[in-house]
Parts: C-alpha cells; sequence; structure tokens
C-alpha cells in the first residue's frame, strides 16, 4: 500500500531502462547501468517510506516503528521518540552508503574522479 504512488515512477522507469538496454550496443554494460539506476531510485524512496509507514501504522492500527513514535510524541518521551528516528535514519544511510559502494565497484570510471 505504502508503493502504491511510486509504483507508476517505478514502472515507467523500469521501462525506459528495458529500452535502453533493448537498442545499446554493449548490452553488459547497459544491463549493469540499468541496475545501478533502479537500486539508487529504491534506496532514495526509501525514506519517504519510512515516513509513510508512521501515518499508515498510525490510521490502520498496525504495531511498528511509527506507530512507536506516535506513542513516544503522546508520552512525552523525546529520548524514546529520537531513539525510533535515529535508528530510522541508521537504516537509511546504511543502505543508502551500500548501494553507493556496490556501483563504485561496478562503474570503475566512478571510483577514479579527478579534481
Amino acid at each position: 500500500m505504502l508503493g502504491l504512488p511510486l509504483a507508476a515512477v517505478y514502472t515507467e522507469v523500469t521501462r525506459r531502462l528495458i529500452r535502453s538496454v533493448q537498442y545499446a550496443e554493449d548490452k553488459a554494460t547497459a544491463r549493469r547501468s540499468a541496475a545501478i539506476a533502479a537500486a539508487k531510485l529504491v534506496v532514495r524512496n526509501l525514506s519517504w517510506l519510512i515516513g509513510e509507514a508512521l501515518f499508515a501504522e498510525t490510521i490502520f492500527n498496525f504495531h511498528g516503528l511509527g506507530q512507536l513514535m506516535v506513542v513516544a510524541a503522546n508520552q512525552r518521551d523525546p529520548a524514546f521518540a529520537q531513539a525510533i528516528l535515529l535508528t530510522a535514519t541508521i537504516v537509511a544511510v546504511a543502505l543508502s552508503l551500500v548501494v553507493d559502494l556496490v556501483v563504485g565497484a561496478f562503474v570503475p570510471g566512478w571510483r577514479a574522479v579527478e579534481r
């Protein structure tokens, strides 16, 4: 449900990436570039999905980090709310770092940047 608004964006990006692979001369490089672009798109939207989880869990009474955040805010417990926010931030940053490291491993031109 949370990913539904992004489904159209993911579908369009995937369709364009598949077309670019079909018409490319070097299929292996095109496939690798398409996979990297798709992975970066998903990771960049991860923080949006975490934020939307807060609303969905509150509205539909699901038990998760979003509902814990609301409970912490209602009970005026800033330390607990900050811990939940810090956990979500660390997860988002770690996943972004992993994707960037994978991109650096697969695309040699991105590793050697001259300044």
